[in-house]
């Protein structure tokens, strides 16, 4: 997969970094380093990457550095945003990454910033050792790739209830109880941490990780996380208290937060995380929104200088720059988290502007194929990647749920089916992160399975296949969660993510479609209603709206092909559904008001 989005990305200040001789990564590179017998320097950066900018403007404006490395080296960038594969690799730890590989893309060692003098002596240091003993180092590269891809996971995904309920207890055993969150300094959101600690709440009324989600949201929202002038959650925090952040704001974080915090609200009642999650969409719609093409931006720039002045200070200076790409998952995700708030907050517009993001992805892809990113200017990157797929998935399940168009119920068994004939393992049944390159080089002939793009995928391919009656899929969902290679006895998002679409796995969703005034009271309680029921897997469905609907508000409730009576009361929407979830293993259902018996399409 060879790049073709191929300008480099320096810092947004003055720098000398461009003197360096940068190559695109490919294959002609490692050809070139080959001829020369040099090491490859690759650098990982990220558009939004205050530290990237930093090491832009010394460590690679350095003359000294400059020099060493045109001399040395065979010098390539890439954009961890343009190129996660890339980055999943080779990446040291953080960025910056400074990876040094072989010619034959073997990684021999690497770091993260690195002030100028000590870096110039680093990589003269490095260069003749690898003059030195060429042969050697080179083997003992390519044996580190060999072993790495050799190497057996810790534990395999167990799809029960023990398994989720370890991870809820990692995860509870991680958490902060003084500042809220998880782990101390730096201080990340770990959004998708919080959301399995919320399902587990509310499905088993669990107060105490209530209190401890309920913690961490405020503690975000109140603290230096949170950009309170402009709307938006900063990147992560240096402190344990949520102080000090890094300013880069990243759309895949504030869209994740921004579900967080619908769940939030919708769980609680609480109107403050309303407030939030709108604010941040506000933020998002004013900042990274480009009307033109109907897609979002993917960051914008950290610029300490203006996000330390007040709001008055920064009104007087230029807005940090923002990354002027549309990334094909991080557009999906957007989708679905307008489509929610659509419903959840009554914001009708966000339902426009959703299904508008979903136009335009599945424009660019009828045009140019599914790719990871795409420019305003019509260049393209490279071949999407597992989360593309996933995310975009999700959204037109989400899309068929809020319209019940059988169109996007057809794009989405295309999606799943391509997603599953160019990614799956045969083998495992786990999809890999990349489709298979014949010409890729290094550490990019080994083929991932991570676990967060792999759960998402399954819960998606687990709700296609309750949306079109298709048992195979459930299944298919289920072996990809048994495969996956979860770290046994560590917390982390990805084990998170595992958990929680392992918890829904395991429970068939109940279905709740309200209906009403949307943004009335009475629609409000009844999604609360929905929202509180305790059960893992619930879904809300807003109900088509007609003109001259009344005050009042309905919800009706579907378990696969069996839905229940209407109800008008939200405090009879828990006993009827609860009752109904807990007759299916008893004597039977007859005195519960079944109306509807839905027949699977022909």
């Amino acid at each position: 997969m060879t790049e073709t989005i191929s300008s480099f990305r320096f810092s947004p200040r003055a720098n000398r970094a461009h003197e360096i001789s940068w190559r695109l990564w490919g294959p002609e590179a490692f050809i070139h380093a080959q001829n020369l017998q040099r090491p490859v320097l690759l650098s990982i950066s990220a558009v939004w990457c205050h530290w990237c900018h930093v090491m832009d403007e010394t460590t690679y404006s350095d003359p000294d550095v400059i020099n060493l490395i045109n001399e040395n080296y065979v010098p390539v960038r890439i954009d961890r945003d343009l190129r996660p594969d890339i980055d999943a690799r080779y990446n040291m730890g953080g960025w910056p990454t400074a990876a040094f590989i072989t010619p034959e893309g073997d990684l021999i060692s690497g770091c993260t910033y690195t002030p100028p003098r000590e870096f110039a002596l680093l990589i003269q240091q490095l260069v003749e050792a690898y003059r030195q003993d060429r042969d050697g180092i080179s083997d003992r590269a390519a044996r580190l790739r060999t072993g790495s891809k050799s190497a057996t996971p810790n534990t395999v995904a167990a799809v029960n209830l023990s398994f989720v309920q370890q991870v809820v207890k990692e995860t509870q055993a991680a958490f902060d109880a003084e500042h809220g969150g998880f782990g101390v300094a730096p201080k990340f959101a770990h959004a998708d941490s919080l959301a399995l600690m919320l399902r587990w709440a509310c499905a088993n009324e669990d107060a105490a990780s209530m209190g401890m989600v309920r913690q961490a949201l405020d503690a975000m929202m109140d603290g230096e996380l949170r950009d309170h002038d402009e709307g938006g959650f900063y990147r992560y925090a240096t402190g344990a208290d949520w102080s000090v952040p890094h300013y880069e704001k990243i759309l895949l974080d504030n869209l994740k937060l921004t579900d967080l915090y619908l769940e939030g609200y919708l769980a609680t009642g609480e109107p403050r995380y309303a407030n939030i999650a709108s604010e941040v969409l506000d933020y998002a719609g004013a900042s990274l929104f480009d009307l033109t093409h109907g897609l979002f931006f993917g960051s914008q720039d950290a610029d300490e200088e203006y996000y330390r002045q007040p709001l008055a200070g920064r009104q007087a200076q230029t807005k940090p720059p923002v990354d002027s790409t549309f990334y094909t998952d991080v557009n999906a995700l957007a989708c679905s988290t307008l489509l929610k708030a659509s419903w959840a907050l009554g914001r009708n517009s966000a339902r426009q502007t959703a299904l508008e993001v979903l136009e335009s992805i599945l424009a660019l892809e009828w045009a140019n194929g599914l790719c990871h990113s795409y420019a305003p200017d019509g260049t393209i990157g490279t071949e999407a990647f597992l989360k593309d797929y996933a995310y975009l998935l999700r959204a037109l399940l989400d899309a068929y749920d809020c319209s019940e168009s059988e169109r996007y119920l057809n794009e989405a068994r295309r999606v799943a089916d391509d997603m599953v004939k160019k990614l799956v393992d045969e083998e495992s049944g786990a999809l890999f992160d990349t489709p298979l390159d014949p010409h890729a080089m290094g550490a990019l002939c080994r083929r991932l399975q991570p676990v967060d793009g792999n759960a998402l995928a399954a819960e998606a391919i687990d709700r296609l296949g309750r949306a079109t009656y298709d048992p195979d899929r459930h299944q298919q969902a289920g072996d990809m969660l048994t495969s996956l290679a979860v770290p046994a006895g560590q917390h982390g998002d990805a084990a998170a993510s595992c958990a929680l679409a392992v918890y829904r796995w395991l429970n068939p969703a109940v279905e709740v479609t309200v209906g009403g005034a949307w943004g009335s009271d009475a629609v409000c309680q009844m999604m609360f209603a929905a929202a509180a029921l305790p059960y893992p897997n619930v879904v809300i469905r807003q109900a088509p709206v007609t003109d001259g609907e009344s005050a009042e508000a309905w919800a009706e409730a579907c378990l696969d092909t069996m839905c229940l009576a209407p109800v008008s009361d939200p405090s009879q929407l828990r006993p009827v559904v609860m009752d109904y979830l807990d007759r299916q293993n008893g004597d039977g259902f007859d005195d519960l008001p079944i109306v509807t018996l839905l027949s699977p399409p022909a």
